[in-house]
């Protein structure tokens, strides 16, 4: 499936009151499957983005399941946060 567009936006829960640079990439795989890549300055609580002109059909591990993040998942909306 070729992604021909996606609008990404992401919700950071940063564990300080400090704004803090962060960007959200993609890559795909070339076997229908995309790896969603991050950076951030200051640590992670939580993140949430939405897809338009894909569907998500299941998230797992990566560095959020390295760290222990909860995940979960609609047809356009990944939410991840740790307890």
């Amino acid at each position: 499936m070729k992604l021909n567009k996606a609008i990404i936006t992401i919700i950071t829960i940063l564990t300080s009151a400090v704004l803090m640079a962060n960007t959200l990439s993609l890559s795909e795989n070339m076997d229908g499957t995309w790896d969603v890549h991050y950076s951030s300055d200051g640590p992670i609580g939580g993140f949430q983005f939405d897809t338009d002109g894909a569907t998500i059909n299941s998230v797992a591990g990566g560095a959020a399941g390295d760290v222990g993040f909860m995940l979960s998942s609609s047809a356009t909306t990944v939410l991840g946060f740790s307890l």
